[in-house]
Parts: C-alpha cells; sequence; structure tokens
C-alpha cells in the first residue's frame, strides 16, 4: 500500500500500517488525516465564551433592527391618521 497523495492534511506525515495509510499530525492537529484543529488547554472554555459572546450580540443586533423597523411602520401609519 501506498499513502495517496495529499492524504494527511496541515503537514502530517503519512505512514503505512498494516496496509492502512495513518498520519501523524504536528501538534495543532489531530483526526485520522490531521484536519480537525487541536485546541491548547486554556481555550475551549474561552472560544465557547467567544462564540456565546457574538451570537449574542448579533441576536441582539437583530432584535434592534426589528423593533427599529417596526415602530418605523408603526410611525408611518399613525401619521395619514393625525
Amino acid at each position: 500500500a501506498v499513502c495517496p497523495e495529499e492524504y494527511c492534511k496541515n503537514g502530517g506525515r503519512c505512514i503505512i500500517k498494516d496496509d492502512i495509510p495513518l498520519c501523524q499530525c504536528g501538534k495543532e492537529w489531530k483526526g485520522n488525516r490531521c484536519h480537525i484543529s487541536a485546541e491548547p488547554l486554556q481555550s475551549p472554555t474561552s472560544s465557547l465564551l467567544q462564540n456565546d459572546i457574538w451570537i449574542g450580540l448579533g441576536i441582539g443586533f437583530l432584535l434592534i433592527k426589528i423593533t427599529a423597523a417596526a415602530l418605523y411602520f408603526l410611525s408611518k401609519k399613525k401619521v395619514p391618521g393625525m
């Protein structure tokens, strides 16, 4: 068996073991083809927190836009009746 070209991603080294291509990954990567980022140990909680903050901001801005649009349409409707 021979390693397929470009089989290991992100600089992983391909080795053949029992006729199966395997990847030896650098410390930043994991997975059977070195395609998964291996996060540093301290970051999973902080990266999750950052994602939550960005999701929260996104939802917040969306709500602000919806509220502003609703107020705009309501104010447009009231004007002719005055």
